[in-house]
């Protein structure tokens, strides 16, 4: 059978244009047309014969069929691996002893019925909710949950026999009133309604066989109203809720918002425990807690599900999975110009290339190593090439970082969209309104000015490439002087040597002063910066204009979906425009794992390039929907921190492996218990350049990240801190306590002295503002220990010092991904713990993460000499950290006369100097600092060790790592000292000011 001769098509970028020649086969095996007539004129994309062998056509077929199994095989596979794994995330009792600080509302609503957007709520109790809210902000959310469902589950497997589960659950705040006092005892309960979400795996435990619970949970997901209900609202709520659970009574809810309270929900409890049938009850009350953070996994398996009944996927996806690509990859520019307004390391610059030409990029990110300013910069490079990019995370926390880091670079406000939380949205929607009345929803250069900034960039490039030749020039020339004024030569190679010195000097004085040059480079890179940031923001102006001019109702239309109230009639409206439109209008968006689904349409390479970060905590099921909406794929993370944790028994991911046919092979590759992402990424790059490891690190003083850097990075990360200052500061510090272990997990003694030096840093920075407070952590690897210390913290601070330090407390779990000034550790052992305990404790990944959290101070609490530790790596830490003594900064003279010279002469003048100091991983020939402030010296000419000058690069580091380079020429010292060391001191004067 044939398709019609001619049948119109639109292509990526919206043309039309006529296919001739297509059969029906050729298009479901996506074969190329014959030709492809566009416009006035035809453009062959492909001369091949017209008439093809049918056994040839039947073997592709077969071959395409058979591929599309096998991948659909694979992904039902990690769905079902997936599903096992997360089946406990909901919350099945209100009454649950992992939900704290609970509370009833009564006796009428006030926030999910009306306009209001906030609750005063007074007493203790509702402060110890604040605080504890606070404290554990990364590992419990505090959720207002509606409507509980109280009745026995269809299937009971873990569940309690009796479930009081609620319905409808609202992320939920309590604000102080007065932020300025130490005791608060008044408090804003505010609910973030438009993040609200079902309670789906407590319904589907109600709903039992898989079929009806997915097919109930569709109907409910696509229906039920949002807030603030009204009384129609209600009376739909109640017709939905009944028709989609058996059994279910759920007439009580009429009677909202008058609410019943804690009493008469244990009472309907109690009373569904004794009967023996399955009627169920929805009931109209609210409640507040504090619960354990889960995961929504609800969007996550029907996306897999679509996944899996889909034939096509996109490169990366395919690659993840081990099969074939459907095209050559790999096939952008070798060494595409880099477009970003960052100035970046090797590294840095090795990831942006590999991810304008690769479907697959890994980047390793050890701590502090500036992984989110490269991802940043990343974005922005594919943003300024006109292409689209999609950054995901599992947390929250992680994208405020790459949206600061975004503005940073852009020297504006960010463009970037925020999917999924309510102030997201209404930030969309108010972008997108004001873009519709005519405004400009971004701040920038006017598109007037484009050319003029293209033209500028034009210019500072020309300005940079022959400023590089002169410092390269004046380089050589001074390396020559040097060997010609300390030539001995006599006779007739004297006087070549005179003549070729008077030479050199003439072609010198023709040039303008070495540190004159690099300071002239270094302000046009920061030009360079700047205008590349506005060149975006006046790119984006500019796309936003067209698209309001051209494609208005379909912005319009958007704007109509956001505000729906009904999932289903937003999907109806989201279906009628162009999506492309919609990312040449806003090209970069952030996103959680766990928002997409509901948020970002699933689309085929929807995106030109999805960037995932903490790929090390990730499952291989969780992400394959965000992986399917990119074109390509950069993965991050770092396999010697924190891992994904899986539940699943070894024995069900075989009898999934055997229920979808995968081969041994297959099963390993996949292995959903065991590999993360990252994992799985680093197999199937198959090039040098698609991984690369950022070995810069920014966070820690020395002394912190010694250990690990040694012990689990090989020594290969280059510390961007190490200064004298901060070599000479103890940073590290361990405490050892007299302390016991109690059979209840905790160790008292190590919580008092840990809390009363706590007390001391807090009380010593009392008076001061905010800005100039330390930021302060204290972790354990132990769940009791935590709960005790923050116990103890609430008795002993108020939460405005809470909030004013930025107290986190957690395990290391809660610490993946921040970072504070100071740490506070308690190991919390003693010599008879269980065994159990030290196996936990010398986890390399949990002890990594551990010790690097802090940036300048870490306390470690330990109730047992080191030595009696059976943990290897922690045995190793605290035995150094006994021994320590304090490191000598530098080396205590020079051995060269020049770099002798200028020591001595600088420490007449007040410096300390330290020659041959090492920073970075890099040698600097004289360090010298004044008043706390320091600056590194190149010599430059002499001949000997300091005769070449730093190349550009190192001089770029170098000023990463906080350390500007003054550059001193041998010729110009030896002709006036005097001069060099005035230019020395205004610099450090500039530098430091």
């Amino acid at each position: 059978m044939r398709l019609p001769e001619e049948v119109t098509l639109r292509d990526a970028e919206g043309s039309s244009g006529l296919v001739i020649g297509q059969t029906a086969e050729e298009a479901q095996f996506g074969e190329p047309p014959l030709g492809f007539v566009e416009g006035p004129k035809i453009r062959q994309r492909l001369i091949r014969p017209r008439v093809r062998e049918r056994g040839e056509l039947e073997g592709r077929r077969g071959v395409y069929n058979s591929r599309m199994a096998r991948l659909a095989s694979k992904i039902r596979y990690l769905r079902d691996c997936y599903r096992a794994d997360t089946r406990g995330g909901g919350i099945y009792s209100l009454f649950d002893s992992k939900l704290d600080h609970l509370r009833f509302l009564t006796p009428k609503d006030r926030l999910l019925s009306s306009v209001l957007d906030r609750l005063p709520m007074i007493g203790d109790e509702v402060a110890e909710t604040a605080k504890a809210a606070s404290l554990y902000r990364r590992e419990r959310s505090l959720l207002y949950m509606a409507f509980p469902i109280v009745g026995r589950p269809a299937e009971k497997g873990n569940l309690p026999a009796v479930l009081c589960a609620p319905l409808l659950v609202f992320p939920a705040s309590l604000e102080p009133r007065n932020e300025s006092a130490e005791s608060v005892d008044t408090f804003d309960l505010r609910l973030d309604i438009g993040d609200a979400w079902l309670n789906t795996p407590a319904i589907a435990a109600f709903l039992g066989a898989e079929e009806l619970a997915n097919e109930s949970l569709d109907s409910l997901l696509d229906r039920v109203p949002e807030p603030p209900f009204v009384w129609e609202d209600l009376y739909e709520l109640v017709g939905l809720l009944e028709a989609a659970i058996p059994g279910l009574d759920a007439s009580t809810l009429h009677q909202f918002p008058q609410l019943i309270g804690r009493e008469e929900v244990e009472s309907r409890l109690r009373s569904a425990r004794r009967r023996r049938d399955q009627r169920r009850l929805c009931l109209p009350a609210c409640a507040l807690a504090l619960v354990p953070n889960s995961i929504e996994t609800r969007g996550t398996l029907f996306e897999l599900n679509e996944l899996a009944a889909s034939d096509r996927h996109s490169q990366p996806l395919r690659l993840l999975l081990g099969e074939p690509p459907l095209e050559e990859t790999g096939t952008e520019p070798d060494d595409p110009e880099i477009l970003s307004p960052a100035v970046l390391s090797q590294a840095q610059q090795k990831v942006v290339r590999s991810a304008a030409r690769n479907p697959l990029t890994v980047v390793i990110g050890p701590p502090g190593t500036g992984k989110s300013f490269t991802l940043a910069a990343l974005a922005l490079d594919h943003v300024s090439r006109g292409e689209s990019v999609l950054i995901a995370a599992r947390r929250n926390q992680v994208l405020q970082v790459l949206d600061l880091k975004l503005e940073e670079l852009l020297q504006a406000p960010s463009f970037a969209l925020r999917a999924g939380r309510r102030q997201h949205l209404k930030k969309l929607k108010e972008r997108l309104s004001q873009l519709l009345q005519g405004g400009r929803p971004i701040p920038g250069p006017s598109v007037a000015a484009y050319d003029a900034i293209v033209g500028d960039l034009v210019a500072i490039k020309e300005e940079l490439t022959e400023l590089e030749s002169t410092l390269r020039r004046r380089s050589g020339l001074e390396q020559q002087w040097g060997r010609d004024e300390t030539s001995e030569a006599r006779g007739w190679e004297g006087l070549v040597r005179f003549v070729s010195q008077k030479w050199t000097r003439r072609q010198l004085q023709r040039l303008p002063d070495h540190w004159h040059v690099l300071e002239k480079y270094e302000r046009a890179l920061d030009l360079h910066s700047q205008l590349s940031a506005e060149r975006i923001r006046a790119m984006v102006c500019y796309r936003i204009r067209n698209t309001r001019r051209l494609e208005f109702r379909a912005l319009s239309s958007f704007l109509k979906g956001l505000q729906a109230r009904h999932s289903a009639k937003q999907a109806e409206r989201f279906g009628r425009i162009d999506l492309k439109i919609l990312l040449r209008t806003f090209p970069l968006w952030l996103v959680k794992f766990t928002d997409a689904p509901r948020t970002i349409p699933r689309a085929t390479e929807l995106f030109d390039l999805v960037i995932i970060d903490e790929a090390t905590q990730c499952d291989l099921a969780t992400c394959l929907p965000l992986i399917e909406r990119g074109r390509r794929l950069v993965i991050t993370g770092d396999p010697k921190q924190l891992r994904h944790v899986s539940f699943l028994s070894r024995s069900r991911q075989q009898l999934f492996a055997e229920r979808y046919q995968l081969g041994e092979s297959d099963a390993e590759d996949l292995d959903y218990r065991d590999k993360s992402l990252l994992d799985r990424a680093g197999e199937v790059v198959w090039r040098h350049d698609q991984s690369v490891v950022l070995d810069e690190h920014f966070r820690s003083s020395p002394q912190i990240i010694e250990f690990s850097n040694r012990e689990l990075y090989g020594g290969e990360l280059r510390v961007m801190t190490r200064r004298p200052e901060t070599v000479r500061r103890k940073s590290l510090e361990l405490r050892r306590i007299d302390g016991r272990r109690g059979e209840d997990g905790t160790n008292r003694e190590e919580a008092k002295a840990l809390i009363d030096e706590l007390a001391r840093w807090t009380e010593r920075e009392q008076d001061l503002p905010q800005e100039a407070c330390h930021s302060l952590g204290v972790l354990s690897p132990f769940r009791d220990q935590v709960d005790l210390l923050a116990q103890e913290m609430q008795k002993r601070l108020g939460l405005t010092t809470i909030e004013k330090h930025e107290l986190l407390v957690g395990t290391p779990f809660a610490f993946q991904g921040e970072e504070r000034d100071v740490m506070f550790l308690s190991l919390a052992v003693d010599a008879d713990s269980h065994p159990s305990s030290f196996l936990f404790l010398s986890r390399p990944d949990v002890f990594n993460v551990s010790i690097t959290r802090a940036r300048g101070y870490q306390f470690i609490f330990c109730s047992l000499d080191p030595g009696q530790i059976p943990a290897p790596l922690a045995r190793k830490y605290l035995e150094e950290l006994r021994r320590r003594v304090s490191e000598k900064p530098g080396e205590d003279h020079a051995d060269d006369e020049f770099s002798r010279q200028v020591s001595e002469t600088l420490v007449d003048r007040g410096y300390h100097v330290w020659p041959a100091y090492e920073v970075a991983g890099l040698v600097v020939d004289l360090v010298v600092e004044r008043e706390s402030r320091t600056v590194g010296i190149d010599l430059i000419g002499h001949p000997g060790r300091y005769a070449e000058s730093f190349d550009l690069e190192r001089c770029r580091m170098l000023k990463r790592a906080g350390l500007p380079v003054f550059p001193l020429p041998y010729s110009a010292w030896h002709a006036d000292p005097l001069v060099c060391l005035q230019a020395l001191d205004r610099f450090w004067q500039d530098r430091s000011s």
